[in-house]
């Protein structure tokens, strides 16, 4: 649903256009070092403000004079709307206490993004694409210089990364941008409703060099998704490209189409089988994660868990699920999780069956609204880009990247303006113009007044954030606690937070208070390093059994891990429970280790002595 606006002039649709387009290709470049988590909260940062902007330019474009407002519903806007509204709502109704998460964050300003991009007229959708395309070949540039050292990568480990902060996120990235490319190439003729050979040859050109530049720097990232992502689509508008070159009524046509439906599936299996191959280990890792996943599903089957809480869940299960269960080869692979790599089981996990039920009336309507577009060539442009999104989504963490959600959101909104079927209200506040058209320019006013100050507030809490990191790495823990203290306000429900400060709080020997914090990271986002420094705590203040459940557990959550379990000997030992010591002491000496390290080592060589001290003891 939105408020669309005939002009006498098109200088408030182009400020919007601008505006959009800067948004779609800029944002994604910046990155703040001086913040903590410098791409993805510069990121935020950069779109925050951007937001500002993009929310005057709408407030222009509905307050401009001469102008007779008129309400237009689409379905695909609507039933968008609703999702979000769900989602949003399904969040805070299941864990009010979660707070907001830069996920949720970035959430918030999807939607005023979205509802900017329904208000934008048609014609000028090219531009939101060209913006998409010139990003891309940008990024494409930053990998080569990456590539050949002429710039550093944002990762010690990885030489490409663009200007994202891993290989994985700029593959992605790389992937959906050659999706558009090569669906442009094989749609070059789309009119988008409005031709103009102008703008076709512009996005040819970009659409070739970003075909020729990009395909070899993202072999060089070894993304399997993002290849696969890049084949099928490739595959999808070779299938469209049939009638161009065989006519439709022929028998050869019909023969073709009907090989390449049984064909095309098939290579696309073998070409999963194959990646999966490459790095069996890391395939066998997302299996046990999806198990993990269907455990949380199945205790929260309805409504799951809540947007952006799954972290709050997962390290628990995965915990239980190795205290019971699970193989050695399981607890070989297992790790400290942060990502569910694939977004449809963490959708579903997190949604329930009731999200995931509106989530495919969603994707029906996207579909039906492409099957019935005014323009179906350019339709298919976008929707390639989408399916690209999808198919990397199966195996990555595509929520998680802001500059891929932005796209998303844009390609679903310039396939909903191309619905045939529109609800339109013709002048319903014509009368009311005097008092609506103010009431706008106020509430616009406020609203970017808000978000001018919550833009400021991001940046200053996450710079702040990394200044606290820096006194806890200078050992200055009493400044580092204390500085933590001041963010707490902002970041209560952050569990990578609470866990800093509560460790900052152990070595600045506030025990209590440290306890208090970790236990409150414990329910956001538990992890072996919480319970460690819990169980350190527990075992400082005399409280062994409760350090012994910490150690525990931390070994259950990550088997693979040596230094839970060698906590525990040493507890053992230290309170004269010597068969204990002596028991754990030599299952960690039995131990296949994942990684050889010179701390293992040592780890080895105290158990030893411990194990033959225990045994001359009981």
């Amino acid at each position: 649903m939105v408020f669309k606006l005939r002009f006498s002039s098109p200088t408030p649709d182009i400020i919007l256009t601008a505006t959009l387009v800067i948004a779609t290709f800029l944002f994604s470049f910046c990155s703040f070092h001086e913040l903590k988590e410098s791409v993805k909260g510069g990121n935020l940062v950069i779109f925050s403000a951007l937001c500002i902007p993009i929310l005057g330019a709408c407030c222009l474009r509905l307050v401009a004079k001469n102008v007779t407002p008129y309400l237009v519903l689409r379905r695909m806007d609507f039933l968008v709307l609703l999702l979000f509204l769900f989602i949003l709502l399904n969040r805070f109704g299941q864990q009010p206490q979660a707070g907001l998460s830069l996920n949720s964050i970035e959430f918030a300003y999807l939607i005023i993004f979205y509802l900017a991009c329904s208000l934008l007229p048609a014609k000028y959708t090219k531009a939101l694409l060209m913006g998409i395309m010139l990003s891309g070949l940008i990024e494409v540039l930053i990998g080569y210089s990456q590539f050949f050292a002429f710039t550093a990568s944002n990762h010690k480990l990885f030489k490409v990364t663009g200007s994202f902060n891993n290989p994985g996120p700029f593959s992605g990235y790389i992937a959906i941008s050659l999706a558009l490319a090569i669906a442009g190439v094989f749609n070059r003729n789309a009119r988008e409703m409005h031709p103009s050979k102008r703008w076709d040859k512009l996005l040819l050109v970009l659409n070739l060099m970003v075909i020729v530049l990009g395909l070899p720097i993202l072999l060089l990232s070894h993304s399997r998704a993002a290849i696969l992502a890049v084949f099928v689509v490739l595959m999808i508008n070779l299938i469209g490209y049939i009638p161009v070159l065989i006519r439709s009524d022929s028998a050869n046509f019909k023969r073709l189409k009907s090989v390449a439906f049984v064909l095309i599936p098939l290579i696309s299996i073998a070409l999963t089988m194959g990646l999966y191959y490459l790095n069996v280990d890391s395939g066998n890792g997302r299996l046990l994660v999806w198990k993990i996943c269907k455990n949380i599903f199945l205790d929260h089957p309805f409504v799951g868990v809540g947007y952006d809480n799954i972290k709050m869940y997962y390290m628990s299960y995965q915990g239980k699920y190795f205290a019971l269960e699970g193989s050695e080869s399981e607890q070989r692979i297992a790790g400290n999780v942060s990502y569910v790599f694939n977004e449809y089981i963490q959708f579903i996990t997190e949604n329930g069956i009731i999200g995931s039920i509106y989530l495919c009336v969603v994707i029906l309507a996207l579909l039906y609204t492409l099957k019935r577009a005014v323009d179906k060539k350019f339709a298919l442009v976008c929707f390639s880009g989408i399916a690209a999104i999808c198919i990397f989504s199966l195996f990555s963490y595509a929520s998680d990247i802001l500059p891929i959600k932005v796209v998303l959101v844009t390609l679903i909104s310039t396939i909903a303006k191309m619905d045939r079927k529109q609800m339109i209200f013709s002048n319903p506040l014509r009368k009311l113009n005097a008092v609506f058209l103010p009431s706008v320019f106020i509430l616009s006013l406020t609203l970017l007044y808000f978000m001018f100050v919550k833009a400021k507030e991001i940046y200053y809490s996450y710079r702040d954030w990394k200044t606290a990191e820096h006194y806890y790495v200078e050992k200055d823990y009493e400044q580092a606690a204390s500085s933590f203290s001041k963010l707490y306000q902002n970041f209560g429900s952050d569990g990578s937070f609470l866990m800093e400060y509560g460790k900052a709080l152990s070595l600045s020997l506030k025990d209590d208070e440290a306890i208090s914090i970790l236990a409150r990271a414990k329910i956001f986002a538990n992890s072996p390093n919480v319970q460690i420094a819990l169980g350190n705590l527990y075992q400082n203040k005399k409280m062994y059994s409760a350090a012994d459940e910490c150690y525990i557990s931390a070994s259950d959550m990550v088997p693979v891990m040596f230094y839970p379990r060698y906590l525990r000997a040493k507890l053992y030992f230290s309170t004269g429970q010597y068969l204990k010591a002596a028991e754990v002491a030599a299952q960690i000496l039995k131990k296949k280790q994942k990684v050889f390290s010179p701390a293992v080592r040592q780890i080895k060589r105290e158990m030893k002595e411990i194990l033959q001290e225990s045994q001359k003891r009981y």
